[in-house]
């Protein structure tokens, strides 16, 4: 049936032709998959659109079983989580303390100065919270700062 549509005269000429329709059909096959891919890939976009529109509450649930049943992989338990990063940052490692970049950038840092250690005590905390603006904060914290404004004490086993 098909030699018939195509006319074809001499046994070469026959496999030639056949050869080029099979990759026009081909093409036409993927052209075809692709076509539905493009649909169904609208008539999802579509049926979530309307969903979204409806009932967010099913469609972020629906969102979210897709997500589950996409991963096949069970949760690792705490045990496993623990030997497995075990096994990872207690293995000894030697980084290469003479490595060119490491001098690089201490050359390139060398003028630098160490900032000096500033100690900061009560009388600096409580000014720092005296100079605080409150004013777009609900009352209800509004209330809480003010109250922290006001406190004289300070927990020392906080501080360092």
């Amino acid at each position: 049936m098909l030699c018939q549509t195509l006319k074809i005269s001499s046994s070469s000429d026959r496999h030639k032709q056949l050869k080029a329709h099979l990759e026009d059909l081909e093409q036409k096959v993927a052209l075809l998959g692709h076509r539905m891919r493009r649909y169904n890939a609208r008539v999802r976009r579509y049926k979530q659109n309307l969903q979204f529109q409806n009932d967010q509450q099913r469609f972020y649930r629906n969102l979210m079983n897709r997500d589950q049943v996409s991963s096949d992989k069970k949760a690792a338990n705490q045990k496993q989580m623990h030997e497995y990063w075990s096994s990872i940052w207690n293995k000894p490692v030697m980084h290469d303390e003479n490595a060119y970049w490491i001098k690089d950038e201490i050359l390139e840092r060398s003028d630098i100065e160490e900032m000096a250690e500033e100690l900061i005590d009560e009388k600096d905390v409580k000014n720092a919270i005296k100079k605080l603006e409150f004013s777009p904060l609900p009352h209800e914290e509004q209330n809480k700062y003010l109250g922290l404004q006001q406190s004289t004490t300070i927990d020392h086993s906080k501080v360092k």
